[in-house]
């Protein structure tokens, strides 16, 4: 849990992702922040310090490769992220291609861009500083690519592969021949408890994922909103879906498989600024995050179509 050290223009904060260490963010009361972040965002925002002084140490011991028109004692003047590009390895953990502009000066201003390695697990350790190349402007190629909120770009042929790998990942029975596949089991091998509540009142919200423990607006038998506490780990059902919840359990284990990652950003983000994370479904905002919800909500009714 982040613990706020002070308020102003920049908060200041434990850093999550080195013990011991802070970080500063900026303070949403005295600077527009968006409803939901980017990683790039995330990175400029918390990581540029680090970024630039990364590239300025290796540069200041000679192991900072050079293009032949860039002198060895030539003298960093900037360092900018302009750019990310992110490869999924799994639920938990993406490789990290990020890349910074960085500016020279000896006799003149010359530019040249880096791509900066780096590797990131939301569950156990990270390392956005791994390594650094020369960036040609060549097309950094993605095995599992990931967009800049942190969702899989899957094409449509890739759903089979991943509702597979998600039964191969948690499903404890045989699923090689025609089955029905049970969300109840499959949602508990996954770590998750099932509460029923009324989600809304014309039936429009079936289920909703919940990943950290929080209040959740439910609504009473005469139809009056009540806030219900839900701890974590837990996959919300309307209760006129009791006993044929089947496939909105499964809608959320895909939810739950792949797009954990975007969650975890967007309550870290929240957290760090003192906001509450919506439910996915509150997410709307701008034309981007609509995009990026709705490629979320279609992954998940078709992979678990498909599941």
């Amino acid at each position: 849990m982040l613990t706020y050290i002070n308020r102003g223009p920049v908060i200041t904060v434990k850093d999550p992702l080195r013990p011991g260490q802070y970080k500063q963010f900026r303070n949403p009361d005295w600077n527009e922040m968006p409803e939901i972040v980017s990683f790039t965002q995330f990175l400029i925002w918390n990581y540029l310090t680090e970024y630039g002084q990364y590239i300025r140490n290796l540069h200041d011991r000679g192991q900072l490769p050079l293009p032949w028109y860039i002198d060895s004692d030539a003298r960093i003047t900037n360092v900018s992220i302009r750019e990310g590009k992110y490869d999924r390895i799994d639920e938990f953990s993406f490789y990290m291609y990020v890349i910074c502009n960085v500016e020279f000066f000896k006799n003149g201003y010359y530019q040249q861009s880096y791509c900066v390695h780096g590797y990131c697990n939301i569950t156990g350790s990270s390392n956005f500083l791994h390594d650094v190349d020369l960036h040609d402007g060549k097309i950094i190629r993605l095995k599992n690519p990931l967009d800049e909120f942190l969702v899989p770009i899957l094409p449509k042929k890739k759903y089979d592969e991943a509702a597979e790998q998600i039964l191969e990942d948690y499903y404890p029975f045989r699923y090689d021949f025609p089955c029905i596949i049970d969300g109840l089991i499959l949602a508990s091998q996954m770590g998750y408890r099932i509460q029923y509540a009324r989600l809304s009142l014309n039936d429009s919200i079936k289920s909703k994922v919940i990943f950290e423990a929080k209040d959740v607006t439910v609504f009473d038998k005469n139809g009056n909103k009540t806030i219900l506490f839900v701890p974590r780990k837990t996959i919300l059902v309307d209760e006129s879906l009791k006993n044929k919840e089947n496939t909105a359990v499964i809608h959320e284990c895909v939810h739950i498989s792949l797009h954990r990652m975007f969650y975890y950003l967007q309550s870290h983000y929240r957290s760090a600024v003192g906001k509450a994370a919506p439910e996915f479904e509150d997410y709307f905002y701008s034309d981007s995050q609509r995009e990026c919800v709705a490629w979320m909500e279609t992954q998940a009714n078709s992979i678990a179509s498909r599941v």
